[in-house]
């Protein structure tokens, strides 16, 4: 909204057509533990969760500890890249026009265009995504799945995962 300089009553009142993107929560937490934990222990989330459980910064830190950290900490002070979407994004306080998902992108823009919330050209200037190769077990993915559902859950309630 800064970039559009509105407040959301202004946003609101104007009936300025809102979107968001969302993505599947249990592959965007684990794509948080690889990139800011695993790949980069020195990231702003990582020196999060030391501190939460009072470690020194660039310790190991293990994905049953990103999960005990979002568990435990108050919704609002969970670092963004593990916060829940609904909160990130307003999601209750922002009427949105259109929720897009970043697995269904191509075809959700294509929507959105029809829709017309974007210009036709938006639907070829998607990115690709070239993500690495994962480097969390998918032993511990499958031990951790119901706790991260759980931490999620309204996500997957208000986004239809």
């Amino acid at each position: 909204m800064p970039d559009i300089d509105k407040t959301l009553s202004e946003v609101i009142e104007a009936a300025i057509p809102v979107f968001t993107v969302v993505r599947d929560p249990v592959a965007r937490f684990w794509s948080a533990c690889q990139d800011k934990i695993v790949q980069n222990p020195g990231s702003r989330i990582a020196e999060e969760v030391a501190a939460f459980y009072k470690q020194a910064p660039l310790a190991a830190i293990s994905p049953e500890m990103l999960l005990d950290y979002v568990e435990q900490t108050p919704i609002y002070k969970i670092e963004e890249h593990v916060r829940p979407q609904w909160a990130c994004c307003g999601y209750g306080r922002i009427p949105f026009r259109f929720i897009a998902r970043v697995e269904n992108l191509p075809a959700d823009i294509a929507q959105a265009v029809e829709l017309g919330l974007f210009p036709s050209a938006a639907a070829a200037s998607i990115p690709h995504s070239n993500r690495s190769k994962p480097v969390v077990e998918d032993q511990v993915k499958q031990q951790l799945k119901s706790r991260i559902e759980a931490c999620y859950s309204k996500d997957f309630e208000v986004f239809g995962y």
